[in-house]
């Protein structure tokens, strides 16, 4: 990527709101007790919700997590919360995080459609990834129907605008956001 590329900027702004939720784990059965210890991450966001702090990632992994976490097979070395994302951080470490504990929040239901989660994230850890650079999503950016034509409120104001990869190969199709290959049903 070029310096100054609207690729470049569109990741650099992507990259503040983007947190990986990581774990180090370890079986514990005798068959594989000597085996090195495995690490998991998912990726996922802060939001905020009703003033209160959340990592936000899918359901279906937040699941998967609870069941290695609640495995008598399993045990969970340590966790942390990756901010080391965006290009204003000041630090390079994970954040230590206390996964055993955490809260796990989820629906993960094929039929309804519905594949979400959320992980409350108490007030040091906020300060925390603030300070380095992690910017959540404002509940006024996703709760309110009153919100400003500049705001994403509802799915079906949009439509796909062709696919990355053809806009790479045919001009035809290129965006002025080439990251966000939808285009809002009033800017036709």
């Amino acid at each position: 990527m070029t310096a100054g590329s609207s690729t470049e900027k569109g990741l650099q702004y992507l990259c503040r709101h983007l947190v990986g939720l990581c774990v180090t784990y370890r079986h514990a059965t005798p068959n594989e007790a000597d085996l090195q210890s495995r690490f998991a991450t998912c990726s996922g966001t802060l939001i905020v919700i009703e003033g209160a702090l959340y990592f936000l990632t899918a359901g279906h992994v937040l699941k998967s997590l609870k069941e290695l976490r609640d495995s008598r097979d399993i045990t969970i070395e340590g966790a942390s919360l990756a901010d080391v994302f965006g290009h204003q951080r000041i630090s390079d470490t994970p954040i230590p995080f206390d996964f055993k504990n955490a809260q796990l929040c989820f629906v993960d239901d094929d039929e309804l459609g519905l594949d979400f989660g959320i992980v409350p994230i108490g007030a040091h850890h906020a300060r925390l990834l603030a300070k380095n650079g992690v910017v959540a999503l404002s509940e006024e950016n996703w709760a309110s129907s009153t919100a400003s034509s500049s705001t994403v409120t509802r799915c079906s104001d949009f439509r796909p605008n062709g696919f990355r990869s053809e806009s790479q190969k045919n001009p035809r199709y290129e965006s002025k956001l080439p990251l966000f290959p939808f285009k809002h049903l009033n800017s036709q």
